[in-house]
């Protein structure tokens, strides 16, 4: 191994290339009668048997029903909120040969249409509650696409969720073959600059990435080793990158239980109660709640043995919290991206203090010098670049966008600060990258709420910037602005209740702003570039006030 290149003591994996759907439910004939999904809402059960038969009818359907299927040119989409139908399209829309994309519930109509928009979307499976939105984005879209209805309406749709997964004479098709080249899914996220982009990945790169996070160094939860199920609850959407690629498909594939239920923080613990809910997939933010267990609902440590988290780091004095009032149920963390999927997890006997997971098999990381671009030697903080196998095919239909991330030769620049230690444990500093990290580790482009709050008449200039809030691992979002005055045209003053008022009109709750902050002038590094930098330092001081 090269000097300044690391990676993890476990030697590298392979798995089986081709249609991921053959390789996730390989060996789910030795568990075919339990329980694979739990509806949480009506408490009904999908036995691993009547998964693969409902994943099989809607791979018939669509191969029936959906222009481009034959190419593997479909994109298929869901609007809905967690639920076990959302995960039968996911797989049965894979299992056909076809790419599905995870619409965000939460999501207005204009940020539905360019979701869409972006990912080429071919035909829509959208639940009840949501189609009215699904229609109003269909509007700012200017045209109508197929709707798949979960539930019933009185729109015109091509289909039935249903009526399709339940009708006998429609036959249960294998999953067609694949090279496993073919994009399985998309992943609608943000960049490190620009507008949202659509992170795509291979079959292949989704059977790798499973075989990673089920290999006994890092789970012991599989149903053939000891009989007894896990119960894992799938609260936030699972078919969204982290849930996906760490949860549902290494669940299934281990003959785990996924009970799926959209599920409000302030009932997370009497769901883990009501469930009997063995492990949990989270991020930062819930440890607030989760940390109550010993005191308010103890009761749920009698069958919690494991908690993941993942999609920021972990606070040191969160993590020391848990291991101190909660000694039985171990922690793991993660680290990784929609575009390299898991780089680092921590080993089932527990990690390193501080960090956010090992290197895991076939994943390689180098440490570039922020001024130099040298490479560094352990423990000295730099910029993160990571080298694996399941990195993304590229952002779809944006060569350039994917050239300033990935590089010819594989490394990918995470855009994170930090370290690797000699053992390969990952150390996350910070990040140089713009995004800001908003609920349920989803990353926001600056530059699309930029471009919304420029459509004021009195905002001259503006830079948004996300400012860390440690203990919960997500950033609060401020607007620096340089005024447009009246005298210069300004039909209106732009003022901090107007602006906020803006942001809530035009995006998501998720999106809007923690603080507006006026200046004379923005700061501009020695390139002319505005200093986010100091922006970000300006940031943190208004947040500890």
């Amino acid at each position: 191994m090269m000097a300044g290149i690391y990676q993890g003591p476990a030697p590298p994996l392979s798995a089986p290339k081709g249609n991921c759907i053959d390789y996730v439910f390989a060996e789910a004939s030795q568990w075919a009668d339990k329980p694979a999904l739990v509806c949480g809402y009506k408490n009904t059960v999908i036995t691993y048997a009547e998964l693969q038969q409902q994943i099989g009818r809607w791979n018939s359907w669509l191969t029936q029903h959906c222009e481009g299927i034959a190419s593997c040119q479909a994109v298929v989409a869901i609007l809905s909120r967690p639920s076990v139908e959302c995960v039968v399209v996911a797989l049965g829309t894979m299992a056909a040969g076809a790419t599905f994309i995870s619409l965000f519930s939460t999501f207005n109509p204009s940020e539905l249409a360019r979701q869409m928009d972006v990912s080429g979307t071919s035909l829509v499976a959208v639940s009840e509650k949501s189609e009215p939105k699904l229609r109003e984005a269909f509007q700012v879209m200017g045209k109508t696409l197929p709707v798949v209805i979960i539930g019933s309406s009185d729109k015109p749709v091509v289909g039935r969720f249903q009526d399709i997964v339940e009708d006998q004479s429609i036959p249960s098709k294998q999953a067609v073959k694949l090279t496993g080249e073919e994009i399985a899914i998309m992943a609608y996220t943000s960049g490190s600059t620009g507008l949202p982009k659509c992170v795509t990945h291979s079959h292949n790169s989704v059977s790798l990435n499973t075989a990673v996070e089920t290999h006994p160094l890092y789970c012991d939860t599989n149903t053939s080793t000891g009989g007894e199920q896990s119960r894992v609850l799938m609260g936030r959407d699972p078919n969204t990158p982290y849930p996906f690629f760490c949860a549902v498909i290494p669940c299934l594939k281990m003959g785990n239980c996924l009970v799926v239920k959209e599920v409000k923080e302030t009932l997370l613990l009497e769901e883990m109660v009501r469930h009997k809910i063995n492990h949990l997939y989270v991020v930062p933010p819930t440890f607030q709640t989760l940390l109550k267990i010993p005191n308010e609902r103890p009761e749920i440590l009698l069958h919690l043995t494991k908690l993941h988290v993942a999609g920021a780091p972990l606070h040191d004095s969160v993590a020391q919290a848990v291991l101190e009032t909660m000694p039985t149920v171990k922690l793991q963390r993660g680290y990784g991206m929609s575009e390299i999927l898991t780089a680092a997890l921590d080993p089932i006997g527990g990690g390193k203090h501080g960090y956010t997971g090992q290197l895991v098999p076939n994943a390689q990381a180098k440490v570039l010098d922020m001024k130099t671009g040298e490479l560094l030697p352990p423990l000295k903080n730099g910029f993160l670049h990571i080298k694996i196998p399941c990195t993304m095919v590229g952002y779809l239909n944006n060569p350039e966008a994917t050239a300033e991330i990935l590089a010819p030769d594989g490394w990918l620049n995470t855009g994170d600060i930090g370290h690797v230690d000699e053992d390969g444990y990952v150390f996350i500093g910070g990040r140089a990258k713009e995004t800001i990290k908003i609920k349920n580790a989803v990353a926001v482009s600056p530059t699309e709420l930029e471009n919304g709050i420029l459509e004021h008449p009195g905002v001259r200039e503006v830079s948004v910037v996300g400012v860390l809030q440690p203990l919960v691992g997500l950033d609060s979002i401020y607007a620096f602005i340089v005024k447009r005055k009246l005298s210069e045209g300004a039909s209106v003053e732009a003022t901090e209740e107007n602006i906020k008022e803006l942001v809530k009109q035009k995006f998501s709750e998720g999106k809007y702003l923690t603080g507006v902050v006026f200046l004379q002038t923005m700061p501009r590094n020695s390139s002319g570039k505005v200093d986010r930098v100091k922006l970000k330092e300006q940031g943190r001081v208004l947040e500890q006030h």
